[in-house]
């Protein structure tokens, strides 16, 4: 193990013994595999100033962290089960990253997974997480499955935590109910694991929108060879958004802002009474935005037939 403190790296690994994790290490960890699943993994990181603001909280910091990879497992229908972390600090942060811990130790709960690995250096705020989890083989949703005639589908509520954003970085006047709801949609997004795994052969195709449905339902289409209309005036928004945003402005953030790790996939009409008859198990709604199309490009339409201006995606290198 490098780094900063091996004694604090060891207090973010999961308390006790664990029926299934033979290893207890600090750097690295022991995870068995089941020949009859595919093993799942993603990983993630989280700069200080580029994907959290530097005075968000650090237990905020360290939730979101881990939902963010969860919500890659959920967009493959993806059980998670272990977590193995790499923290960078300032030598001086003791109370950061015992907060942080704290926060791990909270959010590794609330999704039922296992820190098995940490390490903890000295630098600046970076946080990241590598997420380990399963699928029964040939079960695992890609982005590569959508064909013309598939609906396309979206979780919960789009543009929350863009608004969120702009609360935090504009001092954007809503009120204390509004800003603590759009707040938490930005700091402490929740991953769709069970809809995700509701989803196991309904979906033709899935993502979760972490960078804007625009860039997000975009590399479905690039993967799949195909094109989209997307209904802009069908896109799910809360009450929160629509009482602080005009019309135009909501549009936009819930088609370009991201970070709400809601899930966008696709059906076949063949599974569409199915998904319907799955709803309950996914734990949260979805809508029928748009349609998949032969023709190349992704098109946001008013209800009237105009194109809309849906603005860019976020863009990591720039």
């Amino acid at each position: 193990m490098s780094g900063l403190d091996d004694k604090f790296a060891c207090s973010l690994l999961s308390n006790g013994p664990a029926a299934g994790y033979p290893g207890r290490h600090a750097d690295s960890g022991i995870v068995p595999c089941d020949p009859a699943e595919s093993l799942v993994i993603a990983i993630d990181t989280l700069v200080e100033g580029v994907h959290y603001r530097s005075g968000t909280r650090p237990q905020d910091v360290a939730w979101k962290a881990l939902a963010v990879n969860l919500s890659d497992l959920a967009a493959m229908g993806a059980s998670a089960n272990t977590v193995a972390v790499s923290l960078s600090t300032p030598a001086s942060a003791h109370g950061w990253r015992e907060s942080f811990r704290r926060g791990l130790e909270s959010a590794a709960g609330e999704f039922s997974v296992r820190v098995i690995a940490a390490t903890v250096s000295t630098g600046p705020g970076v946080v990241t997480m590598e997420v380990c989890g399963s699928i029964p083989r040939g079960l695992a949703l890609t982005r590569c499955g959508a064909q013309a005639g598939d609906a396309v589908y979206v979780t919960g509520t789009l543009g929350d935590a863009g608004l969120g954003l702009r609360i935090a970085q504009e001092n954007f006047g809503v009120s204390n109910a509004d800003a603590e709801f759009l707040m938490a949609r930005l700091e402490r997004p929740t991953p769709r694991l069970a809809a995700g795994r509701a989803l196991r052969g309904l979906a033709s195709a899935a993502i979760d929108v972490s960078d804007g449905l625009a860039g997000d339902l975009g590399h479905i289409l690039v993967a799949s060879g195909a094109g989209a209309r997307i209904d802009v005036e069908k896109l799910p928004q809360s009450a929160q958004l629509r009482n602080n945003t005009t019309e135009a402005d909501g549009y936009r953030l819930a088609t370009s802002a991201g970070d709400d790790y809601e899930l966008c996939f696709t059906v076949p009409q063949a599974r569409q009474a199915a998904l319907e008859a799955a709803r309950p198990d996914l734990g949260v709604d979805f809508t029928r935005i748009g349609v998949i199309e032969d023709r190349p490009g992704l098109r946001f339409v008013l209800d009237n037939g105009d194109p809309f201006d849906a603005g860019a995606a976020f863009d990591h290198f720039t």
